[in-house]
């Protein structure tokens, strides 16, 4: 039994691959200054410890947004994917309160639009989810798309998983991990 279950662990492993990890191990600072080549940004800065999240273990540093127009934008390169791929990410979120605390995170072929209230690109196409009035699903192809969301508290930090299914019609899904014990739950809200 003991190696059947081995194997058949194996074999859902070998299913998935890393395509990229991101532990945001700079110096603090501008983020402007960071040598890698693949980050570009406006108004973003490098601040010392990572966040904090119920018993996740976290580790590299964190970038904090100055105002309505910050945004920070990080190079994958081309990806081959095809329908019946499905791509995972999680972010750790924090928006501080303040008059305005819009964020959004996206996987795209543009960066987000930096404009008040986050709306997604309206040019390329993508999918992400923004933060504003609970957290969102949202998705673009030229003209932004958002889903219904659920409530977040300003403020505190929230582990937001996504699940971008790639099909005919590609879907995005955002899981809210519980704080107490990780567990991904149901999904929260989907475009």
């Amino acid at each position: 039994l003991a190696a059947m279950t081995a194997s058949g662990l194996f074999a859902v492993q070998a299913q998935a691959s890393l395509l990229f990890e991101e532990s945001f191990d700079y110096d603090a600072g501008d983020l402007s200054t960071e040598t890698s080549g693949a980050w570009s940004d406006s108004g973003t800065t490098i601040e010392s410890g990572s966040l904090a999240f119920g018993g996740l273990v976290t580790a590299g540093n964190r970038v904090t947004m100055s105002d309505d127009s910050s945004w920070t934008s990080l190079s994958l390169g081309a990806s081959n994917v095809e329908d019946g791929d499905t791509i995972w990410f999680s972010v750790l979120i924090n928006t501080r309160n303040g008059t305005n605390p819009d964020f959004g995170f996206a996987i795209g072929t543009d960066k987000l639009n930096d404009s008040n209230n986050v709306p997604m690109s309206n040019t390329g196409s993508g999918l992400g989810f923004r933060v504003k009035n609970g957290i969102k699903a949202t998705a673009w192809n030229g003209t932004p798309s958002t889903a219904s969301g659920v409530g977040y508290a300003q403020g505190t930090t929230a582990l937001v998983v996504g699940e971008i299914i790639f099909g005919a019609t590609d879907t995005i899904n955002i899981y809210l991990p519980s704080v107490l014990d990780l567990s991904l739950g149901s999904v929260v809200s989907t475009q």
